[in-house]
């Protein structure tokens, strides 16, 4: 392709996303006059984005009558979210979740099943039958309320312009449509997400219980194969606990070790026949937070479980490294974020858990007081070099021990603050979002790494803001290794 030829290819595109992030953020439909307006662009660029974007399925005609209006009423356009769907799929050392989203960022459905290796021997064949069963029971939810928006809605008659009344006889009054709508299913909307939880112990993350990767209805026993799936979903985010190279293979992980060296993006693409993205889970959890936050550009996000973990976001961006190492301090040989830590994971004396040590901190007993406080001691000084490194607006702290509030917090800071001798000092905060932090990275990541996919046009902004209106907060944070 030449300079000029791709030149002209961006600017159709650039077209492209204009108008189509104009249907979806207004979120009304509009005419070819109204959307040349909102846009700047020509009515007849306008008029070919569109043929595009309606072949694709993105966007359709509407259904919005105009009884008043005299003559040929305007055709209109609307934005279709259910024309695709999207998965974020979370993979935890105890438990998988799937949340199901349209293109429009509104998510219709999450689930929860277990992943322990003795309740789930296959973790890629669970994420498989999690991502197929959330999708279609989405797409039955969407068929039923497209049933009920057909018995109880009727639009406003709207009025056109008669500048497009002439666009639509200049294509012609009658005879074939121009645009040639596909069909794409069901378009209702949804009122609210469907939980589709089983719970492992202790798991309060939703309100459902029954097990979607098993008996439920559906039959799971078939050899999966592309052909068999819902058309509608576009894309899958995939968040792993563990190190990726440049190739999205998984270098190291002592949650998934079997996973190492596999091409797990390539395999689950195959089988789920949609585009597949990985990524790291704290990277995602990190970047929802920078989402989620108040225009937060630079942030250390520290991930305390039952391991440590840390990601760093610079200008709204995850800060990946020349070999996508950046934050992975666990790689370090002889790294101990604490004297009592075994292979990484934290061991307490006053308490089986963290849980039990600050319970019995705030109960005040002395020796768990003392206990919290030398742990915050001891992984201070492991955190302050990267706040002078990256010097970020705020540090982070998310993670099954974030439930502690300021119980940890209060001695982290005092610590910190003893080691960093200047004035300034980044703030320290609990994460926004508990256990659907890292689901719902994974869900805007894929969306940025999928975009031709999901709208047919590249570069298309994530919903990030509906994502964060739609995200579901939960008192669980899984402890994630």
């Amino acid at each position: 392709m030449s300079g000029a030829d791709r030149a002209a290819a961006a600017v159709r595109q650039a077209n492209a996303r204009d108008c189509l992030l104009s249907l979806r953020d207004t979120g009304v439909p509009m005419t070819v006059g109204e959307l040349a307006l909102h846009t700047g662009l020509s009515r007849p660029t306008v008029d070919a984005v569109l043929a595009e974007l309606v072949a694709h399925g993105t966007v359709q005609p509407s259904t919005r009558s105009e009884a008043n209006a005299p003559g040929r009423p305007a055709r209109r356009f609307v934005f279709e979210p259910a024309a695709t769907l999207v998965a974020g799929v979370d993979v935890g050392a105890r438990s998988i979740r799937c949340t199901i989203s349209d293109a429009a960022g509104t998510v219709l459905a999450r689930s929860v099943v277990p992943s322990a290796p003795e309740e789930c021997p296959d973790r890629i064949d669970a994420i498989v039958r999690t991502v197929r069963n959330a999708v279609a029971r989405t797409q039955e939810q969407l068929a039923a309320d497209d049933v009920d928006d057909d018995h109880a809605h009727r639009d406003r008659p709207e009025q056109a312009d008669e500048g497009d009344r002439a666009d639509d006889r200049e294509r012609g009054e009658h005879g074939d449509d121009p645009y040639g709508a596909r069909h794409v299913g069901p378009a209702g909307r949804h009122a609210g997400p469907v939980d589709q939880d089983r719970h492992e112990a202790g798991d309060t993350g939703g309100t459902g219980d029954d097990d979607i990767a098993a008996g439920d209805g559906h039959d799971t026993s078939a050899e999966e194969s592309p052909e068999r799936l819902v058309p509608q979903l576009a894309a899958v985010g995939l968040a792993v606990p563990g190190v990726l190279d440049h190739q999205d293979r998984i270098t190291q992980s002592l949650t998934v070790p079997e996973w190492v060296g596999i091409d797990l993006k390539g395999q689950l693409a195959e089988r789920l026949g949609c585009a597949v993205s990985i990524e790291n889970d704290i990277k995602l959890a990190a970047l929802a937070e920078h989402h989620f936050g108040d225009n937060i550009e630079s942030l250390i996000y520290v991930q305390i479980g039952n391991r440590i973990s840390v990601s760093v976001v610079i200008d709204g961006k995850i800060l990946q490294g020349s070999h996508r190492l950046a934050g992975e301090l666990g790689t370090q040989r002889g790294m101990r974020w604490t004297e009592t830590s075994q292979r990484g994971e934290l061991r307490w004396s006053t308490g089986d858990q963290a849980e039990e040590v600050f319970r019995r901190a705030a109960a005040g007993n002395h020796d768990a007081q003392s206990e919290i406080s030398l742990f915050c001691a001891e992984i201070a000084p492991k955190i302050a070099p990267l706040l002078l490194a990256i010097d970020p607006e705020r540090l982070i702290i998310g993670g099954g021990l974030s439930r502690a509030g300021e119980a940890l917090l209060d001695p982290l800071r005092r610590h910190i603050n003893h080691l960093l001798t200047g004035d300034d000092k980044p703030e320290l905060s609990l994460a926004q979002l508990t256990s659907d932090g890292v689901v719902i990275g994974a869900l805007g990541h894929t969306f940025e790494q999928s975009s031709t996919d999901i709208f047919g046009i590249a570069g298309v902004p994530a919903p990030w803001t509906r994502l964060r209106t739609e995200s579901k907060p939960t008192p669980d944070q899984e402890n994630r290794t």
